[in-house]
């Protein structure tokens, strides 16, 4: 009686365990085909929707579209994106925000203030990104911000925007307590110095 309650219970996980992977197996390829699908949809309205996808790839794949379309109506959605818990999503963010050029820069900046840190991150690499100077002021301020994830982006985007306006900003930068805001601040002095030089 002991066997077979044993062999019962085997045959029940393992059944169990091949229903699980084979659940699994079903649904990575369904994702597959919405991102291809995705990839070639056109509809704003079905594309802004898809960015509140549970599947980070498909959130993705919209954020990307979006981009390429760069209709206006897809700003919001795409700068919340850029608090969206997955990196790859921020990532498709920031450029696809960066396709639309000066007329993020408020959208971005008011980004810089969000409560979210991958979100002030996010913004400030964008802003870096689109390069222009609109941005200078509200990312000197943005140094000042209590983590130092974000300061290290703000610097890295103040050097990639050359900006002379920032150097007195980044020089008290190099005093920072966190190392990787010195080093940060130090290569964006160097990047603005090749642009004066």
């Amino acid at each position: 009686m002991g066997i077979i309650r044993i062999a019962m219970m085997l045959l029940f996980i393992i059944g169990s365990a091949a229903a699980l992977l084979n659940g699994r197996k079903k649904k990575q390829p369904t994702i597959v085909i919405s991102t291809d699908e995705l990839t070639q949809e056109t509809n704003l309205s079905r594309l802004i929707e898809k960015l509140n996808d549970p599947h980070w790839q498909i959130r993705q794949a919209a954020v990307e579209q979006l981009g390429k379309i760069k209709d206006e109506s897809a700003i919001p959605g795409l700068l919340n994106a850029l608090t969206d818990s997955d990196s790859d999503v921020r990532d498709a963010a920031i450029n696809s925000l960066a396709q639309f050029g000066k007329q993020v820069i408020p959208g971005l900046i008011e980004t810089l203030q969000h409560a979210n840190q991958n979100g002030r991150i996010a913004a400030a690499k964008a802003l870096g990104q689109i390069q222009d100077q609109a941005a200078v002021t509200a990312l000197i301020d943005a140094l000042e911000d209590v983590s130092a994830w974000v300061r290290v982006a703000v610097a890295e985007a103040l050097g990639n925007l050359h900006a002379t306006d920032a150097v007195d900003a980044l020089t008290e930068a190099l005093e920072d307590t966190d190392d990787r805001v010195q080093q940060a601040a130090a290569n964006a002095l160097k990047q603005i110095g090749k642009k004066d030089g």
